[in-house]
């Protein structure tokens, strides 16, 4: 039962998300950051919904926790704030910055990700055993 209210709450978030970025309106840059925020929010109902159904365990599981970052959070959470307090303020290519750690903790996770899953298909190979594509137990 909760299992299906998560999924489905993740899934109402990125439709909402999606609208938001689809929508023209006048306040469009603040719509972005917003969906950003809704994006990670749902990521994480997402997540949770994997850890009670067992999909995170699962043997062809797709890895899309490792695009979850909280540091995320601050940067877009400022831009929606400033965007929307102040009527001069555009968004520039410096303020992309601000998103760099996240950027690259997603970039750690995912080549530590990666080097398990390459680990782990030589591990089996030694053994002789055969391992599909997207089993990653070792």
């Amino acid at each position: 039962m909760i299992a299906t209210f998560l999924l489905s709450a993740a899934i109402q978030g990125f439709l909402i998300a999606l609208a938001l970025i689809l929508k023209k309106a006048k306040n469009r840059p603040s719509n972005i950051y917003l969906s950003l925020l809704i994006v990670f929010f749902s990521l994480e109902l997402l997540f949770s919904w994997g850890g009670i159904s067992g999909y995170n365990n699962s043997k062809y599981r797709i890895p899309f926790w490792l695009l979850n970052s909280y540091l995320t959070i601050p940067p877009a959470v400022w831009l929606f704030l400033r965007h929307n307090s102040e009527a001069n303020f555009k968004f520039s290519t410096k303020h992309l910055w601000f998103f760099f750690p996240a950027l690259v903790e997603i970039m750690v996770h995912t080549t530590a990700f990666s080097a398990k899953a390459n680990t782990c298909i030589l591990e089996n190979q030694a053994f002789g055993s055969s391992l599909l594509i997207g089993s990653l137990y070792c």
